[in-house]
């Protein structure tokens, strides 16, 4: 975990029903393993954050490599260069090209003609858009 990952919060309701309630991102890692967070946004001013909400991010699963391809090209504050070394400086794994291992395709400009965009929908494995990865990585989109 590191300064500026995102997660959000939600909560279950009557049912199982999930409820999205905001966004969080932690300002602070401590050596002791925990962090502070601060509240982003909140999605219903009646609704607010409280005490046993749950929180998730698309890609975090502390302690657990993930392996990540890319299909198309980066426009956004990072290269597919840059962020895939961003990625390894993380312990997880960048492929070039999408396998067995593969948890996630991120997709960027271009992608739809991407093989490995085509791979992973051959395959099954999630495919998330270049903000997600952004926020993973701490990089601010504003």
């Amino acid at each position: 975990l590191f300064k500026g990952t995102r997660f959000y919060a939600f909560s279950l309701e009557k049912g199982g029903q999930k409820l999205d309630k905001g966004v969080l991102e932690v300002i602070e890692v401590r050596e002791t393993g925990s962090s502070i967070c601060a509240i982003i946004s909140t999605r219903y001013p009646e609704w607010p954050l409280t005490e046993g909400d749950q929180i998730y991010n698309e890609l975090y699963e502390g302690g657990r490599a993930r392996h990540i391809a890319f299909a198309g090209r980066f426009t956004g504050r990072l290269s597919n260069e840059e962020a895939a070394n961003l990625i390894r400086e993380f312990g997880d794994s960048h492929q070039d090209k999408v396998d067995e291992k593969t948890n996630y395709v991120v997709v960027a400009e271009g992608y739809e003609e991407h093989p490995n965009f085509k791979a992973a929908q051959e395959f099954g494995i999630k495919i998330l858009r270049e903000n997600i990865l952004m926020d993973y990585l701490g990089i601010r989109r504003d």
